[in-house]
């Protein structure tokens, strides 16, 4: 039995054994296997030469044609070369030599002699490495079956179905036509436009698809149907939603789809992700790119094309395509995509390494030592097995080899075949790099491998629905037949000429060659063809709506013929089709009980608003979400609940008075001060915004790199001059003070590189005009006093040289109201003026936020209390009895062009009455949100708080209420309510 392939062949014969009729002696053979069968005698000592092979044979070809020649002027990329493979085999087995190619016939006489030269030179390469192509045999094997050199038995019998006898190439024939007349016999195939024989029914009326007005009268029995959906998925889901509907069994239907790239793996996705996983066979497999493997193998290749972008290898770490090894980590792939986007590597291969690391020698979190040390183990893999120029094919391959076994994550089966198969051709091309191929790029072959690899391959199977494409299905002989992809994007395609051998080009080589606009033109036939030889029903589909660009698509011509066939309306109009044809299928089925899962019941039932007013039922069936239920209502009433952030055994153990309790700083507590509720996110529940680290190529340092570098560069300009006993003067140390800034910012760029000379430069500018603002400004100063302590650290590692009143321990605050608080900072700057203490602190922003009457701002502003208590308490114990007499801000920025802002000591200190109530706010465990929408403005939490103008009319309700005696401390700082004495 002679088959287009072994496993329809095999198809036919268990459809054949399902009937009746036993099967016996019966073998199924392709023509190319049925030729080397033949050829095997006259083939001894010859090898037959494989795709992988027969590329790199012609690769090799290629590179070695002049520069000036028509084909060698071109790229040999894999796709061309593939290509220019494909329209070689074709001439071959048709029987077409270099001898018989004449340059007149092509439309260019330089294509046509170059075309002749490579097909000659590939002739004599097979002949000189003694190498057998399909031609080749197809040729030996008719030369074995003239010559009775092949023995047959007399009681041989070889059938071939009528339509492929037709369609055999030039040697294909003349090998068919050695065998005996008596041995052949040709079955012949049902044929469009005829009746099939037996009863019809509208099924069988799509056998005159090609020509609709010909066909009978349709008989209206249900025995064909169209529907439409709007996106492929949904057109995946309906097919199941009319399979499980009408209670078919799963190995009593064939799906036959148009487009290979899309549905067998909307097919596969869909099926085993149902939660009673309906089991699904393909014939030609699923594609290689679904799989983790295969991606990850892209996306390596893409890392490695796009010059090592850090981003590419981050998202490669999001997606989970990595393995990062045993034992299992305990952390997510998405800490570990961020920990690398955090790093700043950019685009640099040679970054990665010294990048990550500075980070381990500057990290103390256990937690990001092992984020850090797993990506550093990854990244000397990923990068050690990259594919580059100088290190040989071999080395290149074994790299790729490496990243599949250790690095690519698999977790299901197709996930293993796939790596499987992906291994499988790396170890075949090892063994086709005996050829030397200079030209060779194991990368392009690698990326054609992930494109048009397939896995997982299988005929249909007992229990299972079988998928097989459009141009190959219709053997199995099940009886229920749905075809999905059936627009006019995707049948009958495109049409495009075969971009090395034109149609006008092929027609006059040979009247055997193929040409696009003859498949075309053929595709309706071959619809019927198909049409013709199924028995059952049949159910087409198609795509009518492209989700992603929300644009219409419309029918192929095969739809509207068969719309014509089956409503009678031999002369419809698209406009008549679109009226008849139901809406499209979507997400949500119109009928709930149709729903394949939960989603789309649920969805079903929102839809039609079925669920309205229903909120118990959803809240039994999701408790989730029916706390969310109890949080809204409790969060839209005047009360403040459990819901709005009243977490009272938390304020038990955030109590800073107690022994051991929370050590604060000025930050922490004008966070509190602002928002409580984001105090409550950020330090006690440690909730960490969504980062987005993709890298800003308009920025080099952010906001708080660029005032460490500041604070950095004042830092040490200032011990020098105190080391030297001098004051500051713009003319002499405007020279030291730009050293020291080179200084610091070599080392920053070091730790950080910026993204582009272009963005550096203006930055830099900035930071000159900076220092030469602060330097002007000192000078201005310093006459009047002088600079003693700088970044003095209390509770905190000191920074640089250090300072005398520096102490690693918190120091004891007392508070008006009797409570003790432990607390820790850096004064950027103390100085001495007239017997009295001055205390700075730099600020490189804006002056805005620094203003009105109150220098508390309602508890968004307690640095300068707290700072004059730890610097009193620091000073006292140093022995210098001088007084504090202001605390002021430094605006370092060439917009407040040094200007500063001060308040007197005596002000500051009813600081700590403030600072009173917001203890008092921890300690009753009271995190209410922020009344005020500037409060929200620079919050990298805003997304969690909702709609701002909501949440602060939401909050100003319940501050406003004398019965939440709870935010009572929050209420009176707001100015809501008098202080109780």
């Amino acid at each position: 039995m002679v088959a287009p392939s072994r496993r329809i062949g095999y198809q036919w014969l268990d459809r054949i054994a399902r009937s009746g009729r036993p099967v016996l002696n019966a073998r199924v053979k392709t023509m190319e296997s049925m030729a080397l069968e033949l050829a095997a005698p006259e083939s001894a000592g010859l090898t037959f030469v494989n795709n992988i092979h027969s590329e790199m044979l012609l690769l090799r070809i290629l590179s070695e044609l002049d520069d000036r020649d028509y084909l060698g002027k071109l790229s040999p990329t894999q796709g061309f070369v593939r290509a220019l493979l494909t329209s070689l085999r074709e001439l071959r087995l048709g029987g077409i030599s270099a001898q018989d190619l004449s340059a007149e016939v092509f439309e260019s006489t330089a294509k046509g002699k170059s075309l002749t030269r490579l097909v000659s030179r590939y002739e004599d390469e097979l002949t000189t490495l003694r190498l057998v192509d399909t031609a080749s045999a197809s040729k030996m094997a008719a030369d074995a079956l003239r010559k009775d050199s092949v023995f047959l038995p007399p009681d041989l019998l070889i059938a071939i179905p009528e339509d492929m006898e037709k369609g055999l190439s030039g040697l294909e024939r003349a090998m068919w036509e050695s065998f005996p007349r008596d041995a052949k016999h040709i079955l012949p195939t049902d044929q469009p436009c005829t009746n099939t024989g037996g009863s019809m029914n509208d099924a069988s009326l799509l056998a005159w698809i090609s020509r609709p007005s010909d066909a009978p009268a349709p008989f209206f029995d249900g025995t064909c149907e169209i529907y439409r959906a709007a996106g492929e998925s949904n057109e995946v889901r309906e097919m199941l939603r009319r399979i499980l509907e009408a209670g078919i069994p799963f190995d009593d239907v064939e799906i036959l789809y148009s487009d290979s790239s899309t549905y067998p793996y909307l097919i596969y996705e869909i099926c085993s992700k149902l939660s009673d996983a309906v089991p699904v066979t393909f014939s030609e497999g699923v594609p290689l790119r679904y799989s983790r493997p295969a991606r990850a193998l892209a996306g390596w290749l893409s890392f490695i094309r796009g010059s090592f972008k850090q981003s590419d290898l981050a998202c490669l770490i999001q997606e989970g395509l990595l393995d990062m090894g045993e034992p299992a980590p305990t952390f997510s792939f998405s800490s570990l995509a961020n920990e690398l986007r955090s790093l700043p590597i950019r685009f640099s291969k040679d970054r990665y390494l010294p990048a990550i690391d500075f980070a381990l020698s500057h990290s103390e979190n256990a937690q990001r030592v092992e984020l850090l040390s797993a990506l550093k183990s990854l990244v000397e893999d990923v990068l050690a097995w990259a594919p580059e120029n100088g290190k040989g094919l071999r080395t290149n391959l074994e790299g790729a080899r490496l990243f599949l076994e250790r690095r690519a994550r698999c977790v299901n089966e197709l996930d293993e075949y796939a790596r499987r198969r992906m291994l499988d051709g790396v170890e075949e091309l090892a063994r086709c790099l005996s050829l030397d191929q200079p030209a060779f790029n194991i990368e392009d072959w690698l990326g054609e491998l992930i494109r048009f690899g397939r896995v997982e391959g299988e005929g249909p199977r007992p229990g299972c629905l079988y998928a097989s494409p459009l141009h190959s299905g219709g053997h199995s002989g099940r009886s229920h037949i749905l075809m999905l992809g059936l627009d006019e994007g995707r049948f009958p395609g495109a049409g495009l000429q075969d971009p090395l051998l034109l149609d006008g080009e092929r027609g006059r080589i040979s009247g055997d060659l193929s040409t696009a606009g003859a498949r075309l033109s053929e595709s309706l036939e071959e619809f019927s063809r198909l049409a013709a030889r199924i028995r059952g029903k049949i159910t087409l589909s198609y795509n009518s709506r492209d989700i992603e660009d929300d644009r219409e698509i419309f029918p192929s011509q095969a739809i509207l013929s068969a719309y014509r066939i089956l409503s009678g309306k031999k002369d419809g109009l698209l406009t008549d089709f679109l009226a008849w044809i139901p809406e499209p299928c979507s997400f949500a089925p119109s009928d709930p009980q149709r729903s394949l899962d939960t989603a789309e019941w649920w969805l079903a039932h929102l839809s039609r608003g079925s669920l309205e007013g229903r909120q118990p039922l959803l809240a039994t069936a999701f408790p989730h979400l029916g706390r969310g239920f109890q949080a809204q209502a409790a969060r839209a009433s005047d009360l403040f609940t459990v819901y709005d952030g009243w977490v009272p055994e938390a304020g038990r153990d955030l109590d800073p008075g107690r022994p051991g309790g929370t050590i604060l700083s000025a930050s922490r507590l004008e966070k509190l001060g602002k928002c409580p509720f984001e105090y409550f996110l950020e330090y006690v529940l440690e909730v960490k915004p969504p980062e987005d680290n993709s890298p800003d190529h308009s920025l080099w340092l952010a906001a708080k790199e660029r005032g460490d570098l500041l604070h950095a560069v004042f830092r040490k300009f200032h011990h020098l001059m105190c080391r030297e006993y001098l004051r500051p003067q713009f003319e002499r140390d405007r020279g030291l003070l730009e050293n020291i800034l080179e200084t610091e910012v070599l080392a920053w760029k070091n730790t950080k590189p910026p993204p582009n000379r272009e963005v550096f430069e203006a930055e830099m500018d900035e930071l000159r005009n900076t220092v030469s603002i602060f330097l002007y400004e000192e000078e201005r100063s310093c006459r009047q006093r002088e600079p003693l302590y700088f970044e003095a650290a209390i509770g905190l590692r000191p920074k640089g040289e250090g300072n005398s009143i520096d102490c690693e321990e918190p120091l004891l605050v007392s508070l008006p109201d009797g409570s003790t608080i432990r607390v820790r900072g850096y004064i950027d700057r103390i100085d001495i003026a007239g017997g009295e203490y001055i205390l700075c602190d730099y600020k490189t922003g804006s002056s805005k936020r620094f203003g009105g009457e109150d220098p508390f701002q309602a508890g968004r502003r307690v640095q300068g209390g707290l700072y004059i208590a730890l610097a009193e308490s620091r000073l006292a114990e140093s022995s210098r009895r001088a007084r504090i007499g202001s605390f002021e801000y430094f605006f370092l920025n060439t917009r407040e062009h040094g200007r500063r802002m001060a308040w007197s000591s005596d002000e500051l200190r009813q600081g700590l009455s403030t600072i009173a109530k917001l203890c008092e706010v921890l300690r009753q465990g009271c995190f209410t949100l922020s009344d005020d929408e500037n409060d929200f403005k620079n919050s990298d939490y805003r997304m969690a708080f909702g709609d701002i103008q909501a949440t602060c009319q939401s909050a100003k309700k319940k501050l406003t209420r004398a019965e939440n005696r709870n935010i009572a401390p929050f209420a009176v700082l707001r100015g809501y309510r008098e202080e109780q004495t």
